[in-house]
């Protein structure tokens, strides 16, 4: 009974092992496929974004001033765009060794000129291709405010596309994570 047992299992061993030599030709084509159900377009994000020129505020009524810029040509701006303006932080930009952008706006109690804040305001008329920013500084007394307020403000405006803006988690006034999720570069 061993040595039948033995030969059986000498003879499936024998059976199963494969034997190697060159490969047969292909086989035909299969069949086409179902069509899958249709996928999400892919594409590249982008976000325009700029930097201003060194602006200076000067009141003619004591309360406040605005600066209005335009959007440049290059950039093509949408109805549904949400524009995000940042001031240069000059003395944090100092400390620190690189730019620092803070949120507009930006409130501030100053020693006697009380309340002061920049806003800004986007100006978007498709009809009449105006495309443009406005920012202004408000103060309780705008004589009372120092230079460091006033002149030589520098503002970056990033332009991003409504879909971004309103599928997002990302703290979207937070510069640097704007930057990173939008893979932002100056130009």
């Amino acid at each position: 009974m061993k040595k039948i047992l033995f030969l059986l299992s000498i003879a499936t061993v024998l059976i199963f092992t494969a034997c190697e030599g060159d490969q047969g030709p292909p086989g035909p084509e299969g069949l086409e496929g179902l069509p899958g159900a249709p996928g999400e377009d892919g594409g590249l994000l982008l976000a325009p974004n700029f930097i201003t020129p060194s602006f200076t505020f000067v009141s003619g009524n004591n309360l406040d001033a605005a600066i209005d810029f335009p959007i440049p040509d290059n950039i093509d701006v949408f109805d549904g765009d949400v524009p995000f303006v940042f001031v240069l932080d000059p003395i944090a930009t100092q400390n620190i060794g690189a730019d620092v952008w803070e949120p507009l706006p930006r409130v501030f109690m100053v020693p006697d000129a009380g309340f002061t804040q920049y806003r800004n305001n986007f100006i978007f008329d498709e009809n009449s291709n105006i495309f443009d920013i406005e920012v202004i500084l408000e103060a309780e007394d705008f004589s009372q405010l120092s230079t460091d307020f006033t002149n030589n403000q520098i503002f970056r405006v990033v332009i991003a596309p409504g879909e971004f803006v309103n599928s997002t988690t990302i703290d979207v006034t937070n510069f640097n994570e704007l930057s990173k999720a939008l893979k932002l570069v100056t130009k």
